[in-house]
Formats: C-alpha cells, structure tokens, sequence
C-alpha cells in the first residue's frame, strides 16, 4: 500500500486541541446558546443527547462470537435468525434463533435450532427470509477452506416455530450463472421471490478481480433462475464488501459503501463513500443506474450494515471499518433515497452505545417496533462479539409529534478556529422533551461558521452565522458570532510574545504483534510569535523529560521516535518543552496519547493496528494563520503528522504577503511584513514532502491578514 503524508494547517488541531489560550475581545450572550466570554477557547456540549441503544440480556446460552455470519429478521414473530460466520480460527455451520428479539413484547431468549440435512458452513453469504414461506436463504459465499461457492440453499420451518424440523437442501439455479465471486452485496425481495446480487470479487494471489455487475435469482423459493440485468446509466465502480436494501415501494436498489481495491489483501485507502441508486430493478422496466449527490455523506466504509424503512423511505446505516482500519460505531441515516432531494444526516444516539464493530448482524423491526436489532461481528485487534444491542426509534422519526426545537450551547460566539459544540432538544406542543430525533444541521454562511453532522461548530473567519437543526418539518435556529484572535502578547501573530499552543497532543500506539513494541506518530509541535528570524530552536525542560523511546527535533519540532523497538503502554504522559526564536524564550505542556492496538485481523476485519498516516483535511480547517503586523517580526509554525521525517516545505500556490517566507526545513512562515501589505489578507497553500519522496498539498488555502 502506498504510503501517505498527513498534512494539516495549525487550525486542524482544533477539533482535538485548544489553539491559544488569549484575549478574544467582548461578547454578547443569551439565546439557546447561553452567553460568552471574552476566552478564546473550545465549549464543549451543555446538554445531553437521550440515550437510544439497550444492551439486552437474553436467556439461554448465546452462539459463539463472531462475524460476517448470515442472519433474517422475522417481523411477525419477533425472532432474530443467525447462521454461519466466524472467528479467528473457525467457521461455523449453525444456526440460531433470537426469540423476542427487539425486547419488546418479552424476555429475549437464544435458541439452538436443530437442523435436519447437511449444513452449509460459510461466511460472507448472501442472504435472505420468505416470511410467507418460512424459508431461510443463502447462496454464495466461502466455506471452511475458504474456497468461494456460488450453490443457493434453502432452510425450511427456518424461525423455529412450527412443530416440524427446520432442514436444509440445496436447489439448482437455472440459466447461465455468473464467474464465481464472494462479498457480494445482496438484497431479497420476498414479493417477487428475488435475490438481487451486486459486485463482489475473485482473488488469486495477490491480485483481485473486482466486478460492477448486477444478477437476479428469479423465483429463489421454487424454481431459481439466473437473470443478468443491462441498466443504463454511469455505472457504479467494481466493489466488495459494500452494503445494498430493496425499497419494495420504488423498485429500486440502494448500494453503499464498499471497497474498490484490486489487491489482495485489499487497499484500506480503495474503501468509497459513494451511494447508487439502480431503477427498475426487478421486472419489465427498463433499470438504471444513478449516483445520488448528497451535500455531506458518511464517511467511507465496508463490513458496515444497512437496513431499510420502506414506509418512510430511510436507510440506516451502522459501523464498519473505515479507510485507516478503525472500526467504527456510528449510525447514518439516509433519506429518501430514489427520491427527490436525498439526504444524508448523521444519527445522535447518545450514550451507551455499542462497542465499535464491522460484519455484524443488523435487522430492522418495521415502524411498528421501529427498532434496528444488532448482534455479533468483528470488534477489531482481531476480536469478536456475541452481544445484542437494539436502537429505538431506529428511523429517526419519534412516536410524538415535534413542535419544537432548540439549541443548547456553551456559548453564542467563538474565536476563529474554535469549536462550539452544540445540542438541539425537540419538544412536543406540551413541552416534554422528545427523543430519537434525526436532526439535519447546517449554516447560512460557511465562510463565517461551518458545522458538523452532529452540531460541531467551527469558526472558519471573521462574522456570524445562523446555525440551524431541523427533522423536516420543525427547525430550530441560533446566531453565532465569530471573532478573530488578536495579534496581542500570547496571542501569535506579528510583534506577539513567543508560545507554544497550549493542549497540544500528540499520539502513539502500543502494538502487540510488532514484539511489544510503541509506533510513534511523527508530529510538529507548533509555536507561534516571537521573532524567530532563523526558525525556532526546541529544547525539553530542565525539570521534565521524554516519555521512553521519543523525542523532539531541536531544529525542526518534530516529535518523533528514537528508533528500535520500545514498550511504552497505553495512557496519557505529559512532558515539557522549552522554545526560544534567539532572543526569548516559552514553554509548554505536550500530551502523549499511547493508544493499544493490534495490526492484526481475523475473520476479513482488519486489526485496529497502527495505520499509515494518511492526507485529509476538513475543508472548514487550515484557512487562518494569526495575523500580522507590517513592520513587525511574524513567526507561525504549520502543522504536519505522518511520513518519514525530515519534511522539506514549499510554497505550492498562492502569494505570502512580502517579506514573509515558508522555512523550507523548518516549516515555518517567517519574516517582517512590508508596510505595502498593511491592510490586505494573503491566500496561499504549501506543499510538505517527507524523506520518502511523499508529496502532500494543503486542501484548503491558509489566510494571512497582515495589520
């Protein structure tokens, strides 16, 4: 796998750190979002989101952990149906029944079916659930030897309900069949007895075959045909271990998600974040293809699950394995897709939530329960899981009626590059407070405030900006206020005292199958003012010391490791470090964060190993350096993590204002302003390389205002 630089403008700490700790200057206050102060720092959350996951506790002994396992809801008895899967070591054939599975109507309990016939024992199947018929389906996926099938079974009596014994048999499937190929992405439609088949893909060695193919098995329950389908339109790019539903109501098949790398084992950078719409489907029609245009999306993923509401048209989507190898815990939903104006939103559930998992189960009771019911799957380090957690209000949309909603923050204004963290609260016409609400946020000037899909506010340049929550039919709105730190002592900037930013992390992990050993992320530490005409110089404090195996580049400011193999584990350490531009001198208190990991995976899930940095940078980030003052020394150092230092810095594009310069070792803009610059603000981007010969470019320009 290539390996990336991860190049970030100073204001990209803000999300995890606080920038300068300075004067910002008045402020107003009331509204939803309480006052402010005159501190330019982050607020964090003032209220908090209901919680919507429960763990149950079934009766019964439970199956084994694991994950990519094949499993059915079935909604008019309440009982969850699992089979297959498996661990780090083995793969199962069995099959299990959750009675009572969304806790509702009883106490849960875990079943061992009994099974007449020979069972499959596979992983990463396809799969569905004739609830007329009681018939459990699979077809596909990879057995015991991890040889790939393309046989379709069928298990009878499959909820465990009926008197007589569920068996198993395999059926034929007429016509001619596609190449082999696993991790396709399935959905079945029980009204027309189909099984729709999307992607999916064959290894040998160390190269995939990748396809972008649709296939129908006609009549699955009686008499399975193949069916290869034509759609027009752009078709989606080859994909594997992607997420697709059926919406019965709009013929139509929605995929997300999934992995386009050709290697084997699979590129994590090759995971996409894109949605496709395929028409007309199942029938005469004629089927096209369509990507849908969201304004924001989940991130990239595959091993995620979706499940689909057919009556008010929402996909929900939940956890997976984004591009850095991290499982993940999130839930998105999107609306109407197929339809008119589609939109992604992110799903606040609150706390607890499950832990963070991938090739997992997830099933959708229907609105009358409206619960999406989740077991099982790879919790990453190569571990897996047995547990049951169920989300209520699984759509988004509560069972009362919102009349109302309002913003809770910290504060109604906040310094540029400093975050607000806020939080809507929705009421009925009495004033109860109403949970399991998807809110959808935005902003009406970006250039002022932009704003997360959870309500994340961040200051991206001088002015206001209304933020605002809505469900679709209420909204509730506040003004925010954005506010430029000042060029006074401790705030950087021309003629500022020298500092180091305060709160300033950085991060290692603790990897036990490297030996026992820590991987040190290397990462510039960042001052800011002064007059570091030559760059500025490094040193720990005399009353501090490195946390074992790292340390910092007096030159340059890199923390990095000191080579060969050390244990450091898990936790936080703090050490102090000294900066002097030559004439004076600050210190400062790094953060190192050691985090356990595991590079290694099992089961198709990846280990929460210590990935290769990798370039990104929110676009709301990296566009505002302190400002200058003509005639005054600047110094501003930028920020950079990943690679193989050292780093050589260049202008890529843009203008600096005269008399300033990028460091091309040091990566700091120094230097006087011209006086001819007074009163303009510079736009520019740099470009970092590491010692590899790795290139990356700042996405968004850096702003220099220059006094």
């Amino acid at each position: 796998m290539k390996r990336n630089v991860l190049l970030k403008s100073i204001l990209g700490l803000a999300t995890t750190v606080a920038l300068l700790l300075v004067s910002c200057g008045g402020g107003g206050g009331g509204g939803g979002g309480g006052g402010s102060d005159d501190t330019c720092k982050n607020y964090t959350a003032v209220a908090t989101v209901p919680s919507l996951w429960t763990q149950l506790s079934p009766t019964g002994t439970p199956p084994a952990a694991r994950n990519q396992h094949e499993f059915a809801y079935d909604a008019a008895n309440d009982r969850l149906i699992i089979h297959g899967g498996r661990d780090g070591t083995q793969s199962f054939n069995d099959t299990w029944v959750l009675a009572n599975a969304s806790g509702v109507s009883g106490t849960p309990t875990w079943n061992h079916l009994t099974t007449a016939g020979t069972a499959p024992q596979r992983y990463l199947a396809a799969f569905g659930y004739n609830s007329a018929k009681n018939k459990f389906l699979l077809f596909g996926g990879s057995d015991s030897t991890g040889q790939t099938k393309m046989d379709l079974w069928l298990l009878s009596n499959a909820n465990g309900v009926e008197g007589t014994a569920a068996t198993w048999s395999t059926v034929q499937i007429a016509g001619t069949a596609p190449s082999v190929r696993g991790s396709m992405a399935s959905a079945y439609d029980e009204t027309s007895d189909t099984l729709i088949l999307f992607g999916g893909g064959a290894c040998s060695g160390t190269a995939c075959t990748l396809y972008n193919e649709t296939w129908l098995i006609n009549s699955v329950t009686t008499a399975p045909t193949w069916q290869k389908i034509n759609p027009t339109g752009t078709l989606p790019p080859a994909l594997a271990n992607l997420s697709a539903v059926y919406d019965p109501a709009r013929n139509c098949l929605v995929i997300f998600g999934g992995n386009a790398s050709t290697a084997n084992p699979p590129d994590t950078l090759a995971r996409v974040d894109d949605t496709w719409v395929l028409s007309d489907v199942i029938g005469s029609g004629t089927p096209a293809w369509s990507q849908l245009t969201t304004t924001i999306a989940p991130p990239a993923r595959g091993g995620h699950s979706a499940v689909f509401d057919s009556t008010n048209n929402r996909m929900i989507v939940f956890g997976g394995v984004g591009t850095e190898n991290y499982v993940g815990k999130d839930v998105w939903i999107l609306v109407n897709p197929g339809a008119a104006s589609p939109t992604w939103a992110e799903y606040s559930t609150g706390a607890p939530q499950p832990p963070a998992r991938g090739n997992h189960a997830a099933v959708y009771t229907g609105t009358g329960k409206n619960r999406m019911i989740v077991f099982g799957g790879a919790t990453g380090g190569g571990t897996f899981t047995n547990d049951t957690w169920v989300l209520r209000n699984a759509n988004g949309i509560p069972s009362s009626t919102v009349s109302a909603i309002t913003i809770k923050g910290g504060s109604v204004s906040v310094c540029n590059g400093y975050t607000i963290q806020l939080t809507p609260v929705a009421t009925d016409a009495a004033g109860n407070e109403v949970s399991g609400v998807l809110f959808i946020w935005s902003t009406s000037n970006p250039a002022a405030a932009t704003v997360s899909p959870t309500g994340l506010v961040t200051g991206a340049g001088a002015g206001s900006a209304t933020i605002t929550a809505g469900n679709g039919v209420v909204s509730g709105s506040l003004a925010i206020t954005i506010k430029l730190p000042p060029t006074t002592p401790g705030g950087g900037g021309g003629g500022s005292t020298l500092s180091i930013v305060e709160g300033q992390t950085v991060s290692a992990c603790f990897d036990t199958n490297a030996g026992i050993t820590s991987v040190v992320n290397p990462q510039t530490l960042i001052a800011f003012g002064g007059a570091p005409l030559s760059g500025y110089t490094w040193t720990i404090s005399s009353l501090s010391a490195f946390p074992s195996g790292t340390t910092v580049s007096s030159l340059t400011g890199v923390f990095n490791g000191t080579g060969g193999k050390f244990a450091l584990a898990p936790g936080s350490y703090t050490f102090k470090m000294d900066v002097s531009d030559g004439t004076s001198s600050a210190s400062g208190t790094i953060t190192l964060i050691v985090e356990e990991a595991n590079s290694s995976g099992a089961g198709g899930i990846p280990g929460v190993g210590c990935p290769d940095a990798v370039f990104q940078q929110s676009p709301s980030f990296g566009n505002l350096l302190p400002s200058a003052k003509a005639g005054s020394p600047y110094g501003a150092s930028l920020w950079v993590m990943g690679g193989t230092p050292p780093y050589t810095w260049s202008l890529a594009t843009g203008t600096l204002p005269p008399g300033l310069s990028v460091d091309a070792s040091k990566g700091v803009v120094r230097g006087t302003p011209f006086s001819s610059a007074s009163g303009q603000t510079f736009q520019f981007t740099v470009k970092v390389t590491d010692a590899m010969g790795e290139t990356a470019i700042t996405p968004s320009t850096y702003r220099i205002t220059v006094q």
